[in-house]
């Protein structure tokens, strides 16, 4: 999967979890945030030492019992101090605990749900131990993210986004997204064959829906309604096949900026 993929994925979830003011519902976020780290092969990849370094060392976090007590000293670093590459199994060992406390409580009869809800409240979910947490959190997020943006950079991946005007397919980070049927192209065919085809040396640019009615429709009257309906069309389609379920490559306005263009966060992928 396309990296930018993954960190639009994870950046929704932290951001979930920034939003909720619930402590029950943070924990949730942190649960739904490591259930996708453990079922991504890449992320498990790129993890793998982090993740098993936090698996041989787990002990030492539980025998510290308080998390005040979870400090660099206390885990054996000298003076305190320690890289990052060795650091960050800490943060990472104590946000999998969560994560597998919550696994448990998913599956668990009535009376060790109860148990676990009483632990979680008593020492997860208190307020100023959630603070800590998300500094942890955060840091996980933070480092994953450096991995990500060091591969991309490392590898100049390949995987980018690009219409196939004959086959009326969008390819988007790698994944093809049929646009129109044979022989029967839609309005949407036409909105991105004049992006990416008629004008793929300014595909930059806004394009005003009239135009693109004018090239393709000349002979028909012009409706906006048609033009804004096959956009929010082409977004439904790339959220509902995009594994992070984004919905925001094309935007465009309505009534006096009746205009299409591509999200600039996007553009750098362009082919």
């Amino acid at each position: 999967m396309k990296n930018i993929l993954i960190m639009e994925k994870l950046n929704s979830l932290i951001k979930s979890f920034q939003e909720t003011t619930n402590s029950f519902e943070k924990v949730v976020c942190i649960h739904g945030y490591f259930d996708y780290v453990k079922t991504n092969d890449k992320l498990n990849k790129l993890l793998k030492n982090v993740i098993e370094k936090s698996e041989k060392n787990s002990k030492k976090i539980f025998e510290l019992k308080e998390m005040e007590n979870i400090t660099l000293k206390n885990l054996g670093y000298k003076n305190g101090r320690c890289n990052e590459e060795d650091f960050i199994w800490i943060p990472f060992c104590l946000c999998m605990t969560i994560y597998q406390k919550m696994e448990f409580y998913k599956t668990a009869d009535e009376h060790d749900r109860k148990k676990t809800e009483e632990f979680i409240n008593q020492e997860i979910a208190r307020p100023d131990l959630l603070k800590f947490i998300e500094t942890f959190f955060i840091l996980v997020h933070q480092y994953i993210l450096t991995l990500l943006n060091r591969e991309n950079f490392i590898n100049n991946d390949s995987e980018k986004i690009m219409f196939d005007e004959k086959q009326s397919i969008l390819y988007f980070y790698g994944k093809p997204i049929k646009i129109s049927k044979y022989r029967n192209k839609t309005v949407g065919h036409y909105v991105l064959k004049y992006i990416f085809i008629k004008n793929k040396d300014t595909i930059n640019n806004n394009f005003p829906f009239s135009e693109i009615h004018d090239d393709e429709y000349k002979d028909e009257e012009y409706k906006q309604t048609k033009y804004t309906t096959a956009c929010n069309d082409i977004n439904e389609k790339i959220r509902i096949d995009s594994p992070t379920k984004i919905n925001d490559f094309l935007e465009f306005g309505k009534g006096k900026r009746s205009e299409v263009w591509i999200n600039s966060k996007y553009l750098k992928d362009i082919k």
